[in-house]
């Protein structure tokens, strides 16, 4: 396996080098320059590496998870002090940790079991979208459908758990009365 960067690969590690040796601060002083992060945050935007992620017209993001990481990598070297991944990364991060938490019912084995099962679920959804013609809003109806299906499981077994502890607690009192 080849993992040496493709000349795509290069000149986006080559521009977001200069754009953060460019912009970025030189010193902590340079922090507190509102004029350096405006120049800096507005390269980022004509650079459009916060479109990175977005969804194009088929619906796939504009560039992998190896080009955000190389982006994200000069600039993290250069001290770049300005976010380009934009409300498109951050928007769905809430709501899928409510979610593994949730599924997970905040127990240390299952978190780390719903995360993967919704993992799967998500990295799922790039194939769905190559090999049929399904809209990308079947997974979201999907996930809606697993936390769906949790709510009721967890509301079954909890009735059951109920009227079983009932059963015991009648049972030890017929068995304490007739005793008596």
């Amino acid at each position: 396996m080849d993992v040496r960067l493709a000349p795509e690969q290069r000149a986006l590690r080559d521009s977001a080098a200069q754009v953060a040796g460019r912009h970025g601060p030189s010193t902590v002083g340079e922090l507190d320059d509102p004029e350096r992060a405006a120049k800096l945050d507005a390269a980022i935007a004509a650079a459009g590496w916060r479109e990175l992620r977005t969804p194009t017209d088929d619906g796939g993001p504009w560039a992998s998870g190896v080009e955000v990481a190389i982006v994200a990598e000069e600039l993290g070297r250069g001290r770049a002090d300005a976010g380009f991944l934009g409300v498109n990364y951050e928007r769905e991060l809430g709501f899928t940790g409510i979610a593994v938490a949730f599924l997970g019912r905040n127990h240390p084995v299952g978190v780390p079991l719903a995360a993967i099962m919704l993992g799967l679920l998500f990295r799922g959804e790039d194939g769905i979208a190559i090999a049929t013609d399904l809209p990308r809003e079947i997974v979201i109806i999907l996930e809606g459908l697993l936390i769906l299906s949790v709510v009721v499981a967890y509301e079954l077994v909890r009735r059951w758990l109920v009227r079983r502890q009932q059963r015991t607690v009648r049972a030890e009192e017929g068995a304490d009365s007739a005793a008596a």
